[in-house]
């Protein structure tokens, strides 16, 4: 994983991706990832992210992700 994780780095780095853009670029993808992976059930999908359900719920507000 380390590699794959590189390689992703620098391409961003290469593309001029700021380090805020992209750690919320990150965040936005691993929560839908978990969020399709619990079939929508926010609690099992903020448990498998190792957050409170009411984080998961403010962090899908942030990033505009479900109504």
């Amino acid at each position: 994983m380390r590699v794959r994780l590189q390689k992703i780095v620098d391409d961003l780095l290469e593309s001029g991706i700021r380090l805020e853009q992209a750690v919320r670029e990150f965040e936005r993808q691993f929560i839908l990832a978990a969020l399709e992976k619990s079939g929508g059930n926010r609690s099992r999908a903020a448990r498998s992210l190792g957050v409170h359900r009411n984080t998961l719920r403010h962090k899908i507000h942030d990033h505009k992700l479900q109504g």
